[in-house]
């Protein structure tokens, strides 16, 4: 009896040391690379999860503005500029930190990708975090790190973003 129950004991000890270590090493893909480098460089690069699937783009065009005491972030991208992606947050100043997007008023994402109908925001429920890692107003880079849930009333979905980071050079409006 000892040893069957030794062997079962162990067996699941063992599994559950496999299945916990597979967990933590989940990466966006094998091809994929990593963008973040110790220093921003201004290169417009932008990567994520998109539910899961890798969205990698190198040709990227970000606007910044500041109105009404909100500032916007729209990162345009795709074939002819149509996905956007747009990081709004409530702040007289923009410096490198950590911006909740929680708020549907005052702080929250919103995405548009040009194959879809979908229009998806964060608000109170669905909400995410946005860092601001280097804000270079003389050379007109930042960069960061961001990852949200957010949802489409007019398509019924939600959508998770992880993992994303983007390496920007941008422009004012």
């Amino acid at each position: 009896m000892v040893p069957t129950r030794f062997i079962t004991l162990f067996l699941f000890i063992s599994l559950t040391i496999l299945a916990l270590s597979g967990l933590s090493s989940i990466s966006l893909s094998s091809e994929s690379k990593p963008l973040l480098q110790l220093e921003a460089t201004g290169s417009n690069i932008f990567q994520c999860a998109f539910n899961g699937q890798v969205w990698e783009e190198h040709h990227v065009q970000a606007d910044l503005s500041h109105e009404d005491g909100l500032f916007y972030l729209s990162l345009w991208m795709g074939d002819d500029f149509t996905d956007r992606v747009a990081f709004v947050i409530e702040t007289t100043s923009i410096k490198p930190g950590v911006y909740e997007l929680n708020d549907p008023s005052k702080r929250y994402i919103f995405l548009k990708r040009e194959n879809s109908d979908c229009t998806f925001t964060s608000d109170n429920f669905y909400s995410g975090v946005l860092i601001i890692r280097t804000f270079n107003t003389e050379r007109n880079i930042v960069a960061g790190t961001f990852e949200f849930m957010a949802h489409s009333e007019n398509c019924n979905e939600v959508i998770r973003v992880n993992q994303g980071q983007f390496d920007l050079t941008y422009r004012t409006n």
